[in-house]
Order: structure tokens, then sequence, then C-alpha cells
């Protein structure tokens, strides 16, 4: 269930009370190594100030997924370059463990990196034990038992 509906606004409230789970996605785009820079943005202070900002972002984006439920997972996906948008380079891998980083931080429980091999595991939030194995987008095992940690028996939120 959603918990915490105190801190959001009077729309997220509304929307809140309607639904169980959600997930979001945040597609991180690398746009420090575009081959088209302006003297401004390749200088350190620049570079600094977007590391800053995207880091704030995804900082009030893990909060307030936090302070709508703890155990909504979040979505980290990779850019990848596809079709007719080649040009710009995959997201680097460092980019989205910086945004698991900041998640767990916050206190998200589930935080999920898309797009990226070997990734996507579910552990279990209070011991630590693999849950849900996966093999790309396949489940390759699954230990969750009556939806518990086989380990601890800790309730694992979701529908199993």
């Amino acid at each position: 269930m959603i918990q915490n509906l105190d801190n959001l606004s009077a729309q997220t409230k509304d929307i809140a009370q309607h639904i169980d789970t959600f997930a979001t996605t945040y597609a991180l785009v690398d746009r420090t190594s575009k081959k088209q820079s302006t003297p401004e943005s390749s200088t350190p202070s620049a570079s600094n100030r977007r590391h800053n900002i995207v880091t704030q972002e995804l900082k009030s984006i893990a909060e307030f997924i936090r302070d709508t439920g703890k155990d909504i997972p979040w979505h980290i996906s990779r850019f990848h370059p596809d079709y007719k948008y080649t040009k710009t380079p995959p997201t680097p891998l460092e980019t989205l463990k910086n945004a698991e980083s900041i998640g767990k931080k916050a206190g998200l429980k589930y935080i999920y990196l898309g797009n990226v091999a070997k990734e996507g595991n579910t552990y279990c939030s209070a011991c630590g034990k693999l849950l849900i194995g996966r093999a790309g987008y396949a489940i390759a095992e699954n230990g969750i038992k009556m939806s518990k940690c086989p380990e601890c028996t800790r309730l694992v939120e979701g529908v199993w």
C-alpha cells in the first residue's frame, strides 16, 4: 500500500490513494560526451554543475518514491543508441550505479538497472538473500516462498 501521503501534493495524493504500487523509469543520457561542445560546456565547472543538477534531480525522484512508499520499485533505464538515434553513446554504467546509490541512500528497497546485462536481480531488503535471479529479461531462479524470503521470512511486497 502507498504510505505516508502527508508529504505529497494534493494532486499526487489523489492519484496515490487509487494505486497499490507503481514503478518509475528514468533514462539517463550522458550529455557530457557529445562531440559538439561549446567552450563553456567543456569546462570542469560546467561539467560539475551538470553533475550536481543531475544528482539533485535523481535525489528528488528517489525521495518522492520513498515518501510515497519505500517498497515501490525504481527502474532506472540505461539509454542505448538504436534505430535512427545512434549518434549518442550509451549511458555509462557508472552513471546508473550513481543513481542506484542515491536511491539506496534515500531508503528505497528495490532498485533495478534496466538495459544492463546481469543487473536486474532482486534481493531481500532485510537479509540480502538473492530472491529472484534474472538472466537478461528471463527469470532464472525464483526463491520467494509464499511471498516471503526463505532465509528471514520477511514479506516480499508484490504479486508472486
